[in-house]
């Protein structure tokens, strides 16, 4: 109840909606790509990538932050987040059945894929700290720790419903509906942001 009444609420929702998302490199994805011929080397290397892309987004978060503050930050990006996953999504039904051949060699619709993923993991971590910020202006400093514990439980909730989905849909060429799904599931995120912090930022009394 102390959560749900909180101002960030819908900004909380929306970060641990973004965990039900499987178009990262877990388990679910690394099954995927090692149905397409993807070797465990080649998902090493892209994988390393995406941790080096995302670790980008922390120093573009201080310069978006400075220029055109917290809540434009989280907005641009959640949505570029949500338009990159959008483009690896719809990289997956076209030519579908072209495949790795054990030496690296991606075709054009899985290396587009794998682009997506990274690029979104810029957007993830912008947001991710953009999120963090509001809390710490808005959320009284002797009730950050229940609402972080909160907002911890949340993420692992989410994330555990992706894991969820993937037993219902076991099957390597059922990822389209769970990635689907998770492409659903940042759209709601989106629009709980903007509608819920974005727009109600002079209210809030956030920059």
């Amino acid at each position: 109840k102390i959560y749900i009444t909180q101002p960030v609420f819908y900004g909380g929702i929306a970060l641990a909606i973004l965990y039900f998302n499987v178009l990262t490199f877990g388990g679910i994805m690394t099954a995927y790509l090692t149905f397409r011929n993807v070797t465990f080397g080649t998902i090493g290397v892209w994988r390393g990538i995406a941790a080096l892309v995302g670790l980008c987004g922390t120093f573009i978060y201080r310069h978006s932050f400075q220029n055109v503050g917290v809540c434009m930050t989280g907005l641009w990006s959640i949505l570029f987040q949500l338009f990159c996953m959008c483009i690896a999504f719809a990289s997956l039904f076209v030519n579908d059945d072209q495949n790795g051949d054990h030496n690296d060699h991606l075709p054009l619709p899985l290396l587009v894929f794998l682009i997506g993923i990274c690029a979104s993991r810029v957007g993830l971590y912008v947001f991710d700290i953009a999120i963090t910020q509001i809390m710490q202006e808005l959320v009284p400093e002797e009730i950050r720790g229940i609402i972080g514990g909160t907002q911890k439980s949340l993420n692992s909730f989410f994330l555990l419903l992706g894991f969820c989905l993937g037993l219902i849909f076991p099957s390597p060429t059922q990822f389209p509906i769970i990635a689907g799904a998770g492409i659903i599931g940042n759209g709601i995120a989106a629009i709980a942001y903007t509608f819920g912090i974005y727009f109600r930022n002079e209210e809030l009394l956030l920059t």
